[in-house]
């Protein structure tokens, strides 16, 4: 396992972010749009680690947003997780890195917010919205999994 500074996802101040109505919590669908990258971490996993069943690895970066709607409105943080390739496989073909999708994965800080949510706590950044879906054929690990929350 290692961890630190990372640049997998550069360039996507501009990115539309759609989440979808989320009925549990009462989250209408709305679309956000990237305005500021702040910070990007990485952990990246040995094919050890994934054996010891620790999970895939991931970039994970923190972003500011706003509603498309209303830019007027204060920014809001936004989490985006991506799945990233097993140590050594880096450069190896798409189809290869493809075999390592993980189809799903949440974060924890993810599961602690929707619980937090769900009790109505109110000394927490309250959830916005959240999102999952797969990277595409042309992702880091195509197929793998891509993973936003709004705050």
């Amino acid at each position: 396992m290692r961890s630190g500074e990372s640049d997998f996802l550069d360039g996507l101040e501009g990115t539309e972010i759609v989440t979808p109505a989320q009925p549990d919590f009462e989250l209408p669908e709305r679309t956000w749009v990237i305005t500021t990258k702040l910070e990007e971490v990485s952990l990246s996993m040995h094919q050890e680690d994934l054996e010891d069943s620790i999970g895939p690895g991931f970039t994970a970066t923190t972003s500011l947003c706003h509603l498309k709607s209303d830019d007027h409105q204060p920014p809001a943080f936004l989490r985006l997780y991506c799945q990233t390739p097993v140590i050594g496989t880096e450069w190896s073909l798409p189809q290869q890195r493809a075999n390592q999708a993980a189809a799903f994965f949440e974060p924890a800080e993810l599961s602690a917010f929707k619980t937090f949510m769900k009790h109505s706590c109110p000394v927490v950044p309250q959830l916005l919205g959240y999102d999952h879906t797969l990277q595409a054929d042309t992702g880091i690990i195509p197929r793998g999994y891509k993973k936003a929350s709004i705050l």
